[in-house]
């Protein structure tokens, strides 16, 4: 009992409650997706790891999805999400990190969305080394 209401309470936290006897197939990729998620939550996680969660959706699942993983984030999960959508990351994030050349120090920048639009993030948009 305890896990059919907590997969309901995943699957309506996603708003895909309705598709619940559903196979894969039968889904589009936005639902595909919210079901990925809504696994994930089900298992009450204190931090939830998403690698590009909205790729290939049309922007209107895409901002609906990025609303709904912050739902998740409000709710008392930390979530670290990989994203190219600097529009995205400045609007949801708490801090972001930005890797541009890989793993060495100097390339990276990491601090909040406001630190990120100052002077050393302009200058890391441009392509010049910045550390955070």
């Amino acid at each position: 009992a305890e896990i059919d209401r907590r997969v309901m309470d995943s699957l309506r936290m996603m708003r895909i409650d309705m598709y619940k006897d559903r196979y894969p197939t039968e889904l589009s990729g936005g639902q595909q997706q919210r079901v990925a998620i809504a696994r994930a939550v089900a298992s009450s996680p204190k931090l939830l790891l998403l690698d590009e969660p909205v790729s290939g959706l049309d922007p209107m699942v895409t901002a609906e999805m990025y609303e709904l993983i912050a739902d998740i984030n409000r709710g008392g999960v930390t979530v670290v999400m990989v994203t190219h959508d600097v529009s995205a990351a400045l609007k949801y994030a708490g801090h972001i990190l930005c890797m541009r050349q890989g793993l060495t120090r100097e390339s990276w920048f990491f601090g909040t969305p406001e630190e990120f639009l100052t002077s050393s993030a302009s200058d890391f948009l441009k392509g010049g080394a910045v550390n955070g």
